[in-house]
């Protein structure tokens, strides 16, 4: 294969470009190209004297075309959030930034509002001393926090799982009936670049994926003409780095899933286009293939 192409990838041909010595040199140069590839979008609303304060990092905006937009009520419809695709399957993700004490509302009002069901959190609240994430929700079962119209109470904390947590969440609004909703809490990421096994971070991912699965089948078995439901929520600090790695991977094993084959440098690319300057740390890339290639060698064995 040339450096850099946009070819798919089969299984076969995943575990030959990583049992070649020079495949790392391959993959960095390819998501080196894919960083030179010119991506288009403004960013008037994220930058606005109006919203500025709301983004956790102020060089890591939010494109104006992908972004989601609030009701505005009485404050901005602004969040530093963004509309991803999955495979053959437009918006199915919303990839937020963590919220900020003073962004807790817009938070729940976005995860009202877009009647999201899912909620995946890829980092910490404190690391190496560090605030990532405002505690938006609480850890103690029966609790509830009042925030603006809504009320979040939490009904279950499950730490059977080694790898994450789930919490079930009830989001009832003063008058306008409720949502149930599911939390997975994953730890073992975190900023520094310390990345985690890659069976680890695979078990989420498809865990998540068969979570998603069900409610689905849920909502057709009760009815719904359709499959139609709310994105899955996926966040990290800044909504760019493990966030959107995780939607790399679910996007590649998706295509796999009904094609046997899956492009990530199309995927990439594809996702720097809807979140801005996301998976630019080559390291990520890297992961992803990992990852995939853990699955792939998996799905071989059986």
């Amino acid at each position: 294969m040339g450096s850099g192409n946009s070819k798919s990838l089969k299984c076969n041909n995943l575990i030959k470009l990583f049992n070649k010595p020079n495949a790392l040199q391959y993959l960095c140069e390819e998501h080196h190209k894919i960083l030179n590839s010119e991506t288009q979008g403004t960013f008037d609303v994220c930058t606005s004297e109006e919203n500025f304060r709301k983004n956790r990092y102020p060089d890591k905006p939010c494109f104006d075309h992908s972004r989601v937009i609030l009701s505005e009520g009485n404050c901005s419809d602004y969040i530093n959030a963004s509309h991803v695709d999955g495979f053959k399957h437009p918006n199915k993700f919303i990839v937020s930034q963590a919220p900020l004490e003073e962004t807790v509302s817009d938070w729940w009002k976005m995860i009202w509002e877009q009647k999201c069901e899912l909620i995946v959190m890829l980092c910490k609240l404190v690391e190496s001393g560090r605030s990532q994430c405002y505690r938006y929700w609480s850890p103690v079962e029966g609790t509830t926090l009042e925030i603006g119209s809504l009320m979040v109470k939490t009904i279950e904390v499950s730490s059977v799982f080694r790898n994450f947590q789930i919490t079930r969440i009830d989001v009832t609004h003063k008058e306008r009936g409720s949502l149930r909703l599911t939390h997975f809490l994953y730890e073992k990421w975190q900023e520094d670049y310390t990345f985690p096994e890659e069976t680890d971070f695979l078990h989420l991912v498809l865990m998540i994926k068969t979570h998603y699965r069900w409610l689905v089948n849920r909502k057709l078995d009760n009815g719904y003409r359709t499959h139609s439901k709310g994105p899955i929520v996926v966040h990290c600090n800044s909504g760019l780095e493990r966030a959107m790695t995780f939607c790399a991977v679910d996007i590649a094993l998706s295509s796999f899933v009904k094609t046997c084959k899956f492009n990530l440098y199309s995927i990439v690319t594809n996702l720097r286009k809807q979140r801005y300057n996301c998976l630019s740390d080559v390291n990520q890339y890297v992961f992803c293939y990992a990852v995939l290639l853990c699955y792939v060698e998996l799905y071989l064995s059986y």
